[in-house]
């Protein structure tokens, strides 16, 4: 690898990042505030109502936009993290399996 990759790549990826936390608090963090304004009353009337499934259905459908993806990707995380210290505790312990391959 370069050493001159690596350079700009970071403000390239801080850039984005910056860009996409920005989009998100102003289109995203507005409609999911409007969508819970909306939702709580109906929520809040109980289950023997057509109202509340109806709030129930709508939210769960326009939250699984955002709900899926935070999903995956923290479950992604925390195998990654659990592989981690799985590996960190192998070497501590000394039964590390020595890489043949």
């Amino acid at each position: 690898m370069r050493p001159g990759v690596a350079a700009w790549f970071r403000w390239l990826w801080l850039a984005g990042f910056l860009l996409a936390a920005s989009w998100f608090s102003w289109f995203g963090l507005p409609l999911l505030s409007h969508l819970l304004a909306w939702a709580v009353p109906g929520l809040a009337t109980g289950p023997a109502t057509t109202k509340f499934w109806l709030s129930a259905g709508c939210t769960v459908i326009l939250l699984w936009r955002y709900g899926i993806p935070a999903l995956l990707t923290l479950r992604r995380a925390a195998a990654a993290i659990q592989a981690r210290h799985a590996l960190a505790s192998e070497s501590l312990s000394g039964n590390a399996q020595p890489d043949l391959g």
